[in-house]
């Protein structure tokens, strides 16, 4: 969590107000399986609430996937990385209409 904030921070970049899609590219530690869901569920959102987006019930979206090399497979990387892209929702053509508090 610390580490996802301090990058956040380092970024620059400004909270987004609104519905938001965040989007998160992962490479794995060597000889290590991983579920997915452990890094870029609960505690990924957790750790961008308040800086990236006011309350993660804005996520609307929420895509996440193993970095692969260019010819498919897996890419690893000792200690493993993440990149973490957050969008807002507002202005795209979604089929639910905007909600802008989370009651």
């Amino acid at each position: 969590k610390s580490k996802v904030r301090a990058k956040w921070n380092a970024s620059g970049m400004r909270k987004i107000l609104g519905p938001v899609w965040v989007s998160v590219v992962l490479v794995q530690p060597p000889r290590a399986v991983r579920d997915i869901d452990n890094f870029a569920g609960k505690a990924l959102l957790d750790a961008l609430k308040g800086l990236a987006f006011e309350d993660d019930c804005f996520v609307w979206r929420l895509h996440a996937e193993w970095a692969r090399n260019p010819d498919g497979t897996l890419m690893f990387m000792k200690g493993g990385e993440m990149a973490i892209a957050v969008r807002s929702m507002l202005g795209r053509h979604d089929p639910f209409p905007v909600q802008l508090d989370c009651q």
